[in-house]
Order: structure tokens, then C-alpha cells, then sequence
């Protein structure tokens, strides 16, 4: 375990996931103005005001896009580089190459994680700030531990996706040989599979990143298992690739 805790704690001392943050945050600030002014002047939400300007920043069809660009940014592209100035020889030589591929996909689950979650955080602290005068319409008697438990929620899935899209472009750039393909290729596969489920299978929501990536979607809390059984796959692909690259070394 010792061996492996460098990785993680390098994809988490980083300035890129910070930098990760920052990006995901303002994308989502920005692109739910027209919700939340819309929020401030009605002054009235079904649920608190605070989640349902929340809910806007974080659903937000450009907050989801960015997600697969913000999370393989931290850490995607350190695997290939290793391949690349041999440096993976020094590593396996010292440790067992199990502790090698499993310590990458730790740093690239955190490092995506917490991108998403970070952004998340700080959208929950922006929304407690500025939406606390909205008034709460209770109508069904929901008390206020239900939405800190959904809010809970949110932060699980937006985990196990930033998790996903990292992990995704640590695959893309072993597999291509390129560390451009860890930042490309997760923002191009979001994109192809979102066109082609809306375009071709509008019924087959588990087609469609966007719908992983909310507890709350029409996939309800099966995205988070759509999730853990997608990631569980890559981590898979991840590891036989990872394999046969050491075996042509």
C-alpha cells in the first residue's frame, strides 16, 4: 500500500485539479444564469432554494459536457508519459507490477472524483450563499435531511463519473500511444454517445452519459450502478493493456 500512495497522492497535490475545479465551477456558474435570475425574481421553489439553484448549476447539459474534459485533465496523460521515458522499468523493478497498475487507477478514480466533487462543493456553498432568501414552498412534507441525503447523493455519482472519464483517458492514451488521446478522446466519446442516443435510440436512456451522471435522471439511482459496472469494465480493459504494453518493453 505503501508503493502505491505516491500515485494518489501526486493526482491529488496537483495544480491541474485544482485547475480541474475552478473550470468545472465557472462552466457551471455561467451557463445556469438564465435559471437561477429566473429563481431569484419568482423568489418561490417547491424544494430549498439553495438545491434548486444547485440542481440547476449542477445538471446543467454544459456542466456535464465539461465533466469529461476536467477529469482526465489531472491525471490521464502520467501512465503514457511513464511508457514513454521508460520510467515505468525503474518503477516495476523496485515494486510488484500489480501495485503499479493498481496505484494508477487509484490516482486516476481520485483525481477525476474530485474534480467533480470539488466543483460541487463549491456550487453548494455559492448556492447556500445567494439563494437562502427563496422562499421553500413545503407542500409534501419533506424535511431538510432529505435534500442534504440527495445532495449526498449527487456527490457519489459525480465521483464515480469523474472517476469513469478519467480512468477513460488514461485507457485512450495507453491504447493510442498518444497523452493528447487522454484529453480528446473521453470529450468525443461523451459527444458521440449522447448524439446517437438522442438521434437513434431516444427510449435507451442508459445509452447516454448524461443521464449517468445524475442520481436524479430518468435512470433514477441506477446510474450509480450504470456507473460502478462501466467503471469496473474499463478498469479491466486498463489493466490487460497495461499488460501488454510491459510485455513488448
Amino acid at each position: 500500500m505503501k508503493k502505491i500512495c505516491p500515485d494518489v497522492k501526486n493526482s491529488i497535490c496537483n495544480w491541474r485539479l485544482f485547475a480541474g475545479i475552478l473550470v468545472l465551477f465557472c462552466t457551471a456558474l455561467f451557463s445556469a444564469q438564465d435559471q437561477v435570475k429566473q429563481l431569484l425574481t419568482v423568489r418561490f421553489s417547491e424544494v430549498p432554494g439553495w438545491f434548486s439553484a444547485f440542481c440547476f448549476f449542477a445538471d446543467h447539459p454544459n456542466t456535464l459536457m465539461v465533466i469529461p474534459i476536467a477529469a482526465p485533465f489531472v491525471f490521464a496523460a502520467e501512465i503514457e508519459e511513464d511508457f514513454r521515458s521508460r520510467y515505468v522499468l525503474f518503477v516495476c523493478a523496485r515494486i510488484d507490477r500489480r501495485q503499479y497498475y493498481t496505484g494508477k487507477i487509484l490516482g486516476l478514480m481520485f483525481s477525476g472524483g474530485f474534480v467533480v466533487c470539488g466543483a460541487m462543493l463549491l456550487l453548494l456553498f455559492t448556492a447556500c450563499l445567494g439563494f437562502d432568501q427563496v422562499t421553500w414552498i413545503q407542500e409534501n412534507g419533506e424535511g431538510m435531511l432529505i435534500f442534504y441525503g440527495r445532495f449526498i447523493l449527487y456527490l457519489v455519482c459525480g465521483f464515480l463519473n469523474g472517476a469513469l472519464w478519467a480512468l477513460i483517458g488514461g485507457l485512450a492514451a495507453l491504447a493510442s500511444h498518444s497523452i493528447y488521446a487522454a484529453y480528446a478522446f473521453p470529450f468525443v466519446l461523451y459527444y458521440v454517445l449522447s448524439i446517437f442516443q438522442e438521434r437513434y435510440y431516444g427510449s435507451a436512456l442508459f445509452l447516454s452519459p448524461r443521464y449517468w451522471a445524475t442520481p436524479f435522471s430518468s435512470l433514477g439511482i441506477g446510474s450509480i450502478g450504470i456507473l460502478l459496472l462501466l467503471f469496473s469494465a474499463v478498469a479491466a480493459a486498463f489493466v490487460f493493456v497495461i499488460k501488454k504494453r510491459l510485455e513488448r518493453i
